[in-house]
């Protein structure tokens, strides 16, 4: 029977991301929890109403992603894909907990719609559509890591985002499928810029920052 398993089924990644995961990732058991009748029941239980958009959506995150690890760049951790729901009476709406586990604070659930909620301790936000997205971030850094030259700053006034950034580099351009709501990739081809604010958004401890790796080195003088 055909595997649903990202890696085994990589459609609608990109050629990048799938053999990002093809060299770095595998597959590990992880416990799914609640699933199927024994779910609708809790969720009967403990919200009155079974809502099936999200144990429709359980069911593909765990068919697609549930057991994938790998060296995250973008968590700076080792993660595990392990998505449960666990209905909570004194919680709000329901969603995916533990999609992403890291080895720090941090990690990812998701909605029942599918977007991706980074959180660190107890703030959190949405920063991906999809999971996909978290994945096409890190086949990113694993792609630009290998480029000749590198150098980071912090965001300032003179250097907030990627429209500042695309005004000094205006070769490079945003990559889509990589890039969330508070981080976007910038790419020409030889230049890689990685702007991330998430992690100031969520705790307002750690200034926004741009990692630029280049085999033009000539690109680092504009950040000066």
């Amino acid at each position: 029977m055909p595997s649903d398993f990202v890696m085994d089924s990589p459609q609608g990644l990109s050629h990048r991301a799938t053999a990002f995961l093809a060299q770095h990732a595998a597959r590990v058991e992880v416990d799914p929890g609640l699933t199927g009748d024994a779910l609708r029941t809790a969720l009967e239980s403990v919200r009155g109403a079974v809502d099936e958009v999200l144990i429709h959506r359980l069911e593909g995150l765990q068919a697609r992603y549930a057991g994938l690890t790998y060296p995250s760049r973008f968590f700076d951790s080792v993660v595990t894909f392990a998505p449960v729901c666990e209905p909570d009476p004194y919680e709000g709406e329901d969603e995916i907990s533990y999609v992403v586990e890291t080895d720090r604070n941090c990690g990812a659930s998701a909605t029942r719609t599918g977007e991706l909620v980074v959180s660190e301790d107890t703030a959190s936000t949405i920063e991906f559509g999809s999971v996909d997205a978290l994945i096409e971030s890190d086949a990113m850094f694993e792609a630009a890591v290998h480029r000749s030259a590198y150098r980071e700053v912090y965001a300032n006034k003179r250097l907030a985002g990627p429209a500042d950034i695309m005004g000094r580099v205006g070769s490079v351009r945003p990559v889509g499928p990589a890039s969330g709501r508070w981080t976007q990739w910038l790419t020409d081809g030889t230049t890689d810029i990685f702007y991330c604010a998430i992690w100031y958004e969520l705790t307002k401890m750690s200034l926004p920052y741009i990692k630029i790796w280049t085999d033009n080195p000539d690109v680092l003088q504009v950040f000066n």
